[in-house]
């Protein structure tokens, strides 16, 4: 989203109609400030009923790693690749692994301790089952 060179009433209007679901009227005095976010296209709106609307922002999924492809709108990764069984984070724009909790099943980041579980790594795991058997 390109929000560089935003005035103060331009910042102002775009935060307050990204929280709105729909239309929403505006005074004439800023209907400037509307036009020039229209112009951006960062909202539409409509001089006759003077209402504007934010414009929906699409985040494209990609992946660094494999030729990502969507079915049915679920973003499917090639066998055998490292993000497969991963979230996706628009926010940071990674892939976060995901593991299975320990107590309840349910499926969390990994390093996530979900239960308040114990997460262990494959070389602590084995050290504390050689530690067990001795």
């Amino acid at each position: 989203m390109n929000d560089k060179g935003l005035g103060k009433k331009q910042r102002e209007a775009l935060a307050f109609i990204r929280h709105v679901n729909g239309w929403h009227s505006y005074a004439p005095d800023v209907e400037s400030v509307i036009r020039s976010l229209a112009e951006r296209g960062l909202v539409e709106y409509s001089y006759n009923s003077r209402q504007f609307r934010a414009i929906p922002q699409l985040h494209t999924i990609h992946c660094d790693q494999c030729q990502m492809l969507s079915i049915n709108g679920v973003p499917c990764h090639e066998t055998g690749c490292p993000n497969s069984h991963s979230r996706y984070d628009a926010d940071s724009d990674t892939w976060i692994k995901q593991r299975e909790c320990f107590e309840c099943g349910c499926t969390v980041d990994a390093d996530d301790p979900c239960c308040l579980a114990p997460v262990f790594d494959d070389a602590e795991l084995e050290a504390s089952e050689e530690s067990e058997e001795a």
